[in-house]
């Protein structure tokens, strides 16, 4: 995942998203859910904790590894945003340890 402090270009999804340049790159691998109805997770890098915009939006990329798996089928994962139901929206769980 690469991370924007703020967002990418606009708070909405656009095109230009996935050109646009992040605050950091590869701050987190998610896990790969192995069916339907798996929740993926990753965990953020420093990079990744030292972009989350505190006061606003942080908006996060998410792509494959690699292109294709040269299987011939899709290689897809779906994310649903906050018109999903609750259990399909996704989350950031925060933890932390006070010093």
């Amino acid at each position: 995942m690469d991370i924007a402090t703020g967002s990418f270009n606009d708070v909405s999804l656009q095109k230009t998203d996935f050109q646009a340049t992040p605050a950091a790159e590869r701050v987190a691998v998610l896990s790969n859910p192995r069916r339907n109805g798996v929740k993926s997770q990753g965990v953020l890098n420093e990079a990744g904790l030292k972009s989350i915009n505190k006061g606003g939006t942080t908006q996060f990329r998410v792509h494959f590894k690699l292109p294709t798996d040269n299987d011939n089928t899709k290689d897809m994962i779906m994310f649903w945003g906050d018109n999903g139901a609750p259990e399909q929206r996704p989350g950031l769980l925060i933890t932390y340890t006070v010093p």
